[in-house]
C-alpha cells in the first residue's frame, strides 16, 4: 500500500473497484472526494479504467471534478493520460462517450486524442470504434482522390477498379458515414454533387457503369437516401408513373430492339410494365442532369429493366403452367425465354457485380424444384402426411411435390430431364407422394426409368418410398404389391427393425427422422388420420397392419413404439391424442396384444395423454376411459398425473385419483396368498368374485405368479387343474418358474420343472409314437406298390419276349440233339485247375494281342510319317503363318552352303521319323488342318537338327518325369509335349494351353504304369543267380 494513502482514500478506491456508488456517497459526505493521485491513479482514472459510469456521473458533480479531470496520470502504462484516454484504451466506451460528453480535455499531454488510443487498444470492436470514428474524413479523402482521378483522365478500368475497391460511390458507405441523402452536405460535400463531378467528365462508358451500378444496386439505405426529401404525394405519383405494354413495344421498336418486341408481345407478357428510369429516383438527373447522354443511358436502363420484367413474368408463367398443368411445350418456351432474358441481362450488365439480397438478383434467378407454387386449397392432405409432419411451412407447396400429388406425369417427366435442382431426398418425396395418392404411372416411372433422364436415388430406396406411400394410404393390395416386387429386403428386419430396437433403448424424444422413414408409423397415421377408402381397409379390418404383423416385419413392441411417436407428432392437439387413445386400443384389441407385457410404454403415452389435458378445460372421456381398460389389464397407474395441477381438470384429477385407489383395493386382495391364507380360504374368495383369473397384482403378477414367489405348491396344483397358463408374462416378461427361481422357492421350482418335463416326455412319446404308426403305415404302402409293380412288370415282359423265349428254347434243344457227343467227349478231357497256369495262358494271350496292337500302330505312323513329309517337301498349298520369335532364334550360316543345306534336309528326313509318337499325335496328323500340320512339321524339323531354345523345349514343373513343351506356333495357343527316352523323343499329344496341366498328369499316370511292368534290376540279379535266367 502506497505510504500516501489513508485508510478513507483507500476505501473510496474499494468502492470504484466493487462498484459501490452508495459506500463511495458515505465515504465522502464530510470531506468530499479524495483528489489525491495514489500509484499513478487518481478517483477519475480508477473509475475510467473500471468503466464506472454511474461514479463518473456522480464525481462531474463533486467540487474536486475540476482537479480529477486536469490531473494527468503516472500510471507506467497511461503517462500523461487523462480519464478519457484510459476509458478509451481499455473499450470502456460508453464512459469515454460520457467524459466527452462533460467536455473533458481531448488531448493528452502528448497531444493524442481518445482515437488513437483506440487504434492500439488491444480489444477489436474499440479499434472498430475507432475507425468509424475516422470514416467521414476517409470517404471524403477517396471522393476527392476518385474526382482527381477522372480529371486527369485516367484508363477506365483503373477508375471502376478504384471505385469498387473504395466503395467512395456505395450509398450504404456513406450512409454509415453520417449522410442520410443523396443532397445532404456534410464536410463540404454531398453524394448528388460527387456523382455529378465524376460523370460529367467522363466518356460514355464510364458514366454508363456508374449509372447502372446505382440503378440496379439500391437495396438497404438506397431508398431513403434517394427519397428522403420527398413527400408521400410525390412517390405516389411516381408510382403511377408506368410505361405499359404499349409504351415498351413503342420504345423497342424506335430503339430498334427486336428481340424485345418478340417477347413482349407473348401471351405471358399482357400485364408487363416498367417505372421509367427518369421518374424513379434522382440517379439519372444527378448523374447526367442536363447531358444529352443521359437518353441514351436511360435506354439502356431500360432495356435491361424489360428483361428483368421478362424473367419474372415468365418466372410466374412457369409456376402457374406447373400448378394447374398446362402443356409441355408451353413450359418449354417459358423455360426457353427466362434463360434467353436472364443471360441477356447478364450480359448488358458486364462485370457490375449484383448483391444476392437486391431484388435484381432475386428476379434473375433460375427456376428450380425446390421454389414453392401457392395452393389455393385451404386444406391440403399433403401436409397431414408423416413427411411433412415436422417441416417447416411451405414445404408441401414445392413444385415436384405439387407435380406428384396432382398426378401431372408429362410434366414431371420433362422437370426431370430439363429444370435442375433435382437430387436424392426430392425423387423419394415425389414417389412416395405419388404413391400415397394412387398415381400409378408417376410410380412406374420413377420405379423403371428409361434413358430420358437420370435419378439421382437408389433404386431400392425409391421403391421403399413407394411402399411408404402406399401403406400410408392404406391402399392394402398396392401395397401388397410393392412389399412382394422381387427387391434384396428393402423392409423389415434388416433395416428398419434394427433403427427400431436403436430407439427403444435410446429413448430418444426427437423421432422425426425416425417418423418420417417408418412404415409402420406411416402406415399408423394413416388410420389415425382416416386416409383409406372403407371399400378396401379400415380401421376394423386393418388389413394393411396385419399383412405386415403375419410377415414379421413388425412386433407387438413395434407397434405400441411406435404409437408413442405418433403421438409425438402433434403433442399439442387435445383432438389427435384422442384419435391416438381410440386407435390404440383397436389395434390391442384387434391383436391379442397384451398391455402388461408393454406396461412402459402404455405407461408413457398415459403420461402424455395427461399432460396434454392441461391445454384444454373439457373433460375428456376418452383418457378416463383408456385408463380404465389399462387398470383392468394389470398396467400400473400409481405415477401418472403426479404433476397434473391444472384446476380447470379437478374432474379428470378426481376421476385419476378414484382410479388409482380402486387399483390399490384390487391389489389388497391379493394379501391372502402374501399372508400364507389356506387353499380353501383362496377357492373360497375366487368363488366369491373378490379373484379372478385374470386379476393382477403389483408389477403385473397373476395368482401363479404368486404363488410361485411364495413357494404355495398346493396352489399351483389347483390353479392348474382350474386351466390357469403357467408360461403367461408378468410385467417384467417373467414366467411362473421365472418368478420361482428369482424368489428362491424351491418347492415350487421343483414342481414346476418336473411338471414340464412330464409334459415334454409325454408329448415327445405321443408324437414319437404317432411318428412310427406313420412310418409303418408308408413303409406297407411302399412294400405294396412294388409288389404290385414287379408283378405287372414281370407280366409284360414275359408277354414282350414270349415269341423269343419260345424260338431260343427250340434251338436249344435242336443243338442238345447235334452236340450231345462233342459235349459229352469234352467232359472226360483233364482241365489245368492250377490258378499260376491260367494266369500265364491270360498273359500269353494279352501279350500277343499287344504285339498285334504295336505291329498295326508302327505300320498307320509309318504311313502318316511318310504323308507328312510328302505334303510338307512338295511345298503344297498351305501358307505357313511367320513365327517372328521363333524365326529369330533359328541360326542362319553365313555362307551359301547349298549343298550342306541339302545334306541337313535329308538327315532331317531320316531323323525326325524315327520319333515315336501316340495315337493321339498320329490321328492329329491324319485328321488336323493341313496349316497346323506344317507348323507341327516345321518343329519336328528344328528338333531332330539339335536345336533347343525355350520355344521348343520348355520344362513344365509340378509333373514327376521331366516332360517338355513346344510351342506350335506363336500365335496358335497349341503346344506339343514330348519326353527323351534315351536317344529317341517320344511326341505325346499337340493340344490347346489350356489344356497342358490334365495332359501331363495322363502323361506322367503312362510312364508309371511302364514303370512297374519293367523288372526291377535286383530281380533279374536273383534270378540269373539261381540259375533260373541265362548270365549275359
Amino acid at each position: 500500500i502506497p505510504s500516501n494513502m489513508t485508510v478513507r482514500c483507500c476505501l473510496c478506491f474499494a468502492a470504484v473497484q466493487y462498484d459501490d456508488l452508495q459506500s463511495l456517497e458515505w465515504l465522502s459526505e464530510p470531506l468530499g472526494a479524495p483528489d489525491d493521485l495514489i500509484g499513478g491513479w487518481n478517483l477519475l482514472h480508477y473509475s475510467a479504467f473500471m468503466g464506472r459510469i454511474e461514479i463518473i456521473g456522480w464525481l462531474s458533480t463533486q467540487p474536486v471534478w475540476n482537479s480529477l479531470v486536469s490531473q494527468a496520470s503516472t500510471q507506467k502504462t497511461f503517462v500523461g493520460a487523462y480519464a478519457v484516454h484510459i476509458a478509451a484504451s481499455c473499450g470502456h466506451l460508453h464512459a469515454c462517450g460520457l467524459l466527452m460528453g462533460l467536455k473533458v480535455p481531448l488531448e493528452d499531454k502528448k497531444g493524442k486524442l481518445p482515437d488513437d488510443y483506440a487504434k492500439k487498444s488491444k480489444y477489436e470492436f474499440v479499434r472498430e470504434w475507432a475507425a468509424d470514428r475516422a470514416k467521414p474524413q476517409a470517404l471524403k479523402k477517396t471522393v476527392k482522390k476518385l474526382l482527381r482521378q477522372v480529371e486527369e483522365q485516367k484508363s477506365v478500368s483503373q477508375i471502376k477498379h478504384f471505385i469498387i475497391s473504395s466503395k467512395c460511390l456505395d450509398i450504404d458507405n456513406w450512409c454509415s458515414c453520417k449522410w442520410y441523402s443523396f443532397d445532404e452536405e456534410l464536410l463540404d460535400i454531398s453524394f448528388r454533387d460527387a456523382l455529378h463531378s465524376c460523370c460529367k467528365h467522363s466518356d460514355i462508358e464510364l458514366a454508363k457503369w456508374i449509372c447502372f451500378r446505382l440503378y440496379f444496386s439500391r437495396m438497404g439505405y438506397a431508398g431513403n437516401f434517394w427519397d428522403r426529401d420527398r413527400d408521400r404525394n410525390d412517390r405516389a405519383q411516381n408510382d403511377e408513373k408506368l410505361l405499359s405494354r404499349d409504351d415498351l413495344v413503342s420504345f423497342a421498336r424506335e430503339r430498334g430492339y427486336d428481340d424485345l418486341v418478340d417477347q413482349i408481345q407473348g401471351k405471358w407478357f399482357k400485364d408487363i410494365s416498367c417505372s421509367d428510369p427518369l421518374t424513379r429516383d434522382s440517379i439519372l438527373e444527378s448523374a447526367l442532369g442536363g447531358d444529352e447522354r443521359m437518353v441514351d443511358v436511360r435506354a439502356a436502363i431500360l432495356r435491361i429493366d424489360i428483361l428483368v420484367n421478362v424473367a419474372k413474368s415468365s418466372f410466374s408463367a412457369i409456376k402457374d403452367i406447373l400448378q394447374r398443368g398446362g402443356r409441355v411445350d408451353e413450359l418449354g418456351e417459358l423455360l426457353r425465354i427466362n434463360a434467353s432474358a436472364r443471360e441477356a441481362v447478364m450480359t448488358e450488365m458486364g462485370d457490375i457485380s449484383i448483391d444476392e439480397r437486391h431484388d435484381l438478383s432475386y428476379s434473375l434467378r433460375p427456376f428450380e424444384m425446390t421454389k414453392r407454387l401457392s395452393q389455393q386449397r385451404k386444406h391440403n392432405p399433403v401436409s397431414q402426411l408423416l413427411l411433412f409432419a415436422e417441416k417447416g411451412y411451405g414445404v408441401q407447396e414445392r413444385a415436384h411435390i405439387v407435380l406428384a400429388a396432382e398426378g401431372y406425369t408429362e410434366l414431371l417427366r420433362f422437370c426431370l430431364s430439363n429444370i435442375p435442382g433435382w437430387n436424392a431426398a426430392m425423387e423419394l418425396n415425389v414417389i412416395r407422394t405419388a404413391s400415397f395418392f394412387g398415381h400409378v404411372s408417376i410410380v412406374e416411372m420413377l420405379l423403371s426409368p428409361n434413358r430420358a433422364f437420370t435419378l439421382h436415388s437408389d433404386e431400392k430406396e425409391r421403391h421403399y418410398a413407394s411402399i411408404l406411400g402406399a401403406g400410408e394410404a392404406l391402399r392394402y393390395r398396392d401395397f401388397e404389391f410393392l412389399m412382394n416386387m422381387p427387391t434384396d429386403s428393402i423392409i423389415g428386419k434388416r433395416i428398419e427393425k434394427v433403427h427400431f430396437d436403436a430407439l427403444v433403448r435410446s429413448d430418444l424424444k426427437k423421432v422425426e427422422d425416425a417418423t418420417n422413414k417408418s412404415l409402420i408409423v406411416a402406415v399408423l397415421n394413416g388410420y389415425a388420420r382416416e386416409f383409406f377408402d372403407s371399400d378396401v381397409d379400415n380401421k376394423t379390418a386393418l388389413k394393411t397392419l396385419r399383412l405386415l404383423v403375419g410377415n414379421h416385419i413388425y412386433t407387438n413392441d413395434g407397434i405400441i413404439f411406435a404409437m408413442t411417436m405418433l403421438l409425438d407428432t402433434e403433442p399439442h392437439l387435445v383432438v389427435w391424442m384422442m384419435r391416438i387413445l381410440d386407435l390404440l386400443q383397436t389395434v390391442i384389441a384387434a391383436l391379442g396384444i397384451q398391455p402388461i407385457s408393454h406396461s412402459k410404454q402404455m405407461q408413457k403415452i398415459c403420461k402424455k395423454a395427461v399432460d396434454m389435458l392441461r391445454s384444454t378445460d373439457k373433460e375428456v372421456v376418452e383418457v378416463t376411459s383408456f385408463l380404465i381398460f389399462l387398470v383392468s389389464a394389470g398396467v400400473d397407474i400409481q405415477e401418472i398425473g403426479e404433476d397434473l395441477f391444472c384446476s380447470r381438470q379437478n374432474g379428470f384429477r378426481k376421476s385419476l385419483s378414484d382410479l388409482q385407489q380402486k387399483q390399490r383395493s384390487d391389489w389388497s386382495r391379493f394379501d391372502i396368498v402374501k399372508k400364507g391364507g389356506s387353499l380353501t380360504d383362496i377357492q373360497q374368495l375366487m368363488k366369491d368374485g373378490g379373484l379372478t383369473a385374470e386379476s393382477r397384482d403389483r408389477g403385473g403378477l397373476l395368482l401363479t405368479h404368486l404363488s410361485a414367489a411364495y413357494d404355495r405348491v398346493d396352489l399351483l396344483e389347483w390353479l392348474v387343474s382350474e386351466g390357469m397358463d403357467f408360461d403367461a408374462l408378468d410385467a417384467q416378461h417373467r414366467t411362473t418358474l421365472d418368478v420361482a427361481k428369482s424368489s428362491k422357492a424351491s418347492l415350487a421350482t421343483k414342481w414346476i420343472i418336473e411338471r414340464k418335463a412330464k409334459a415334454i416326455i409325454g408329448s415327445f412319446l405321443r408324437r414319437n409314437y404317432f411318428h412310427a404308426l406313420h412310418r409303418r403305415r408308408l413303409q406297407k404302402s411302399k412294400d405294396a406298390a412294388t409288389l404290385i409293380q414287379s408283378v405287372i412288370r414281370a407280366y409284360a415282359t414275359r408277354k414282350i419276349f414270349a415269341n423269343v423265349l419260345m424260338r431260343r428254347m427250340e434251338e436249344s434243344q435242336h443243338f442238345a440233339i447235334v452236340w450231345r457227343r462233342v459235349i459229352a467227349s469234352l467232359d472226360n478231357i483233364a482241365t489245368s485247375t492250377c490258378w499260376a497256369d491260367i494266369r500265364e495262358q491270360l498273359i500269353d494271350i494279352k501279350v500277343g494281342l499287344h504285339d498285334e496292337m504295336l505291329d498295326d500302330t508302327d505300320q498307320r505312323l509309318s504311313r502318316a510319317m511318310e504323308e507328312a513329309v510328302q505334303d510338307d517337301c512338295s511345298g503344297g498349298d498351305d501358307e505357313l503363318v511367320p513365327d517372328e520369335s521363333i524365326d529369330s532364334e533359328e541360326l542362319v550360316p553365313d555362307g551359301g552352303g547349298t549343298h550342306e543345306a541339302t545334306r541337313n534336309l535329308s538327315n532331317n528326313n531320316t531323323q525326325w521319323l524315327s520319333f515315336q509318337m501316340s495315337s493321339h499325335v498320329v490321328k492329329f496328323l491324319q485328321q488336323g488342318d493341313k496349316k497346323y500340320r506344317s507348323f507341327f512339321v516345321r518343329r519336328m524339323r528344328q528338333l531332330a537338327s539339335g536345336e533347343r531354345s525355350r520355344i521348343l523345349q520348355k520344362p513344365l514343373k509340378g509333373s514327376k518325369t521331366l516332360i517338355y513343351e513346344t510351342y506350335l506356333e506363336q500365335k496358335s495357343g497349341h503346344r506339343i509335349l514330348w519326353t527323351e527316352e534315351n536317344s529317341s523323343i517320344v511326341i505325346w499329344y499337340v493340344a490347346k494351353h489350356k489344356q497342358v496341366s490334365r495332359l501331363m498328369q495322363l502323361i506322367d499316370d503312362s510312364k508309371s504304369r511302364s514303370a512297374r511292368q519293367h523288372m526291377p534290376d535286383s530281380l533279374v540279379n536273383e534270378l540269373q543267380n539261381e540259375g533260373l535266367l541265362p548270365q549275359n
